[in-house]
């Protein structure tokens, strides 16, 4: 296929002092008096310079841009057309997923127009935007809305301009969230346009894309401290922004129980903050339709057998007995890694019809194609100096050894996770769980199975466990603290210092965190087929001792969307490469109403390049003892 450029002239004109001229994939400043081309503005800059222009994630097959823009209003946007090629096809269905998620494109686009348009008596001239219209046609083989680690996100999306200088718009994609990821690659091809007061798009442009990673995530933490429902879709429209899937909610811990269940309603009462935090039903669905309409997952986490403390009070006072054990006992450091400390009682059998009721409702609400078991920091001292679980392990299992305990702790996870998961889901489901003391190399493949465990790994990028899981061939999630856990760098909560995982973790770490190439290059691992397979994704870890609703979006972004270029395009080069379209994805973000903090002055992002700093140069760049 061979795209075109067209030069539809435009009658407004700009009276900038500046210009902008993309010379080796850069956008210069220069006073456009000087200049012997057609003025331009930094954002048509930005949308026509480079390969790649200001596309973040990157595409990862193929990309033709054109090198020519025309202003469009948002509102002159066609509903789309719809073809599925399966027979029989549930188009109403599936039309009805498109057209919602293609109203979400348009509003994002609309949003931003209307934040930096000119007040209209600004405006010197009619652009000839008012009249352009972009329809839409996509054409989808499935009508599957169900996302799983085996879904098909890839797309091919086509841009054109027709004879009347109206735009084309030819998607095709194998599921409706490939379809839906091209809705956010069309968004990224148009900018304001500040010479006609409108928007603007590429004339054409043809990419053709696909992920390299099936599940790219970040978790967020509402358990220590509570996250509005405001800002949890907020956090949802920003993984969408950057093509990543997953929201891992780590909903309850040690902390608090902030959920509502209905038929056990003693967990919230005991367990939420208040009344005012806490996640009702019709809470969680908007969150989760919400997210399949931008393509990401809501995966919940319940966590246990560990972090498991306030809501569980409640057991003896109606007859059940402790159904947790060391809640919030102290001294804290003998029980549990932070307070306040509490892990559930295996040795009493009432948990189990307790956790049942819990999950139906949660297989209700969140209907997950795996499910998260937790199974993080389970603290032997804590059952091992509970007299009723001592009494219940020499008894079923012969004697009080480490071994035992494991014993027990693997039945645990069997009745509480793999049973109850069947019961409820009526098939088997694949079990995420941390790493632990149950997936080192001590213990791996006596508890776990790789056919139907997953590895979180939440070790360092050099650790020797963490390279034997992936030798023994599980499928493994990343979430290596010393390069992906968010809350990292700040002070220490408990003491004076910095906080356990310091330093702070820049956006530029995430952006260089591959695993094929630390398992290969700190572990010699050779990175074949079977090894990529095992290798679903990474997730970043945005726990929250120090953070809530009031701060998380700007500890979260735009260091996380760096991860989702890693994700998606897994390119061969290092972060260095990807700062300028970096930098503009932080703006773009800070237009869609993401609150995502600065990486540089603005200034950098105006005059790309100019803020690198080249090692090769003498001069003494962390010395800024002088600069003020």
């Amino acid at each position: 296929m061979t795209l075109f450029t067209l030069n539809f002239g435009q009658e407004c004109t700009s009276d900038s002092p500046w210009t902008y001229e993309c010379r080796n994939e850069v956008c210069f400043k220069i006073d456009a008096s000087t200049s012997k081309n057609e003025q331009m503005q930094l954002s048509t800059c930005k949308l026509t310079c480079g390969p790649h222009a200001a596309l973040f994630p990157k595409p990862s097959v193929e990309t033709i841009l054109s090198k020519s823009t025309l202003p469009f209003l948002p509102s002159m946007m066609k509903n789309p057309s719809l073809s599925c090629t399966q027979k029989p096809c549930d188009i109403a269905s599936l039309n009805w997923y498109v057209a919602n998620a293609f109203n979400i494109l348009r509003k994002d686009m609309e949003d931003v127009y209307q934040k930096l348009k000119k007040p209209d008596g600004e405006m010197r001239c009619q652009s000839s935007a008012l009249g352009r219209r972009i329809s839409t046609n996509l054409i989808i083989a499935s009508d599957d809305t169900t996302l799983t680690l085996e879904t098909d996100e890839s797309y091919r999306l086509n841009v054109s301009t027709d004879s009347h200088a109206d735009i084309e718009v030819q998607i095709t994609a194998k599921t409706f969230f490939g379809a839906r990821h091209a809705f956010e690659t069309l968004s990224q091809l148009t900018e304001y346009d500040e010479i006609n007061n409108s928007m603007q798009v590429l004339t054409s442009a043809l990419i053709l894309d696909k992920p390299a990673y099936p599940y790219r995530g970040v978790l967020l933490d509402t358990s220590r401290n509570y996250f509005s429902i405001e800002s949890i879709i907020r956090l949802v429209n920003a993984l969408s922004y950057t093509k990543m899937n997953t929201l891992h909610w780590h909903i309850t811990d040690t902390h608090s129980f902030p959920i509502q269940i209905k038929s056990v309603p003693n967990m919230q009462k005991y367990g939420a903050y208040s009344h005012k935090k806490v996640y009702t039903h019709k809470d969680v669905r908007t969150i989760v339709e919400h997210g399949k309409l931008r393509g990401v997952r809501i995966l919940a986490e319940f966590d246990q057998p560990a972090h498991c403390g306030e809501g569980w009070q409640w057991g003896p006072k109606t007859g059940l007995g402790d159904l947790a054990v060391c809640v919030n006992k102290q001294p804290w450091q003998k029980y549990c890694v932070e307070p306040p400390c509490g892990q559930l009682n295996p040795a009493n059998q009432n948990i189990y019809p307790v956790l049942n009721k819990i999950y139906t409702e949660y297989f209700k609400l969140f209907n997950p194609d795996v499910f998260h078991a937790g199974g993080d920091e389970v603290h032997l001292g804590c059952w091992n100096t509970t007299e009723e679980i001592r009494v219940y392990v020499q008894k079923t299992y012969g004697d009080l050894s480490e071994k035992s305990f494991m014993k027990l702790w693997k039945d645990f996870l069997d009745k509480s996770s793999a049973e109850i998961v069947k019961a409820n889901n009526n098939k088997d489901l694949p079990l995420i769980v941390w790493t632990s003391m149950m997936t080192s190399q001590k213990y791996l493949t006596d508890y776990l199975d790789k056919d139907k465990h997953i590895i979180q790994l939440w070790t360092t990028s050099k650790s020797e466990d963490m390279a034997n899981v992936v030798r023994k061939g599980f499928r493994t999630i990343f979430s290596t603290y010393d390069t992906l856990y968010l809350d990292c760098g700040y002070g220490n909560w408990l003491t004076e210092g910095n906080n356990w995982c310091a330093p702070y973790k820049d956006w530029k770490l995430l952006y260089d965190n591959s695993p094929r190439q630390f398992l290969n290059k700190n572990f010699n691992i050779t990175i074949d087929d079977k090894v990529k397979k095992s290798i679903l994704g990474q997730e970043a870890a945005m726990w929250s001792e120090q953070v809530d609703d009031q701060a998380g979006d700007s500890k979260i972004w735009p260091r996380a969307a760096a991860l989702g270029e890693r994700l998606w395009t897994d390119p061969d080069h290092n972060w260095e490469q990807a700062s300028t379209r970096m930098i503009h994805h932080r703006e773009r973000m800070v237009d869609r109403g993401i609150p995502a903090d600065a990486l540089q002055p603005l200034w950098c992002d105006q005059n790309e390049k100019n803020c690198y700093y080249d090692p090769s140069i003498n001069g003494h760049y962390a010395d800024f003892s002088s600069r003020r």
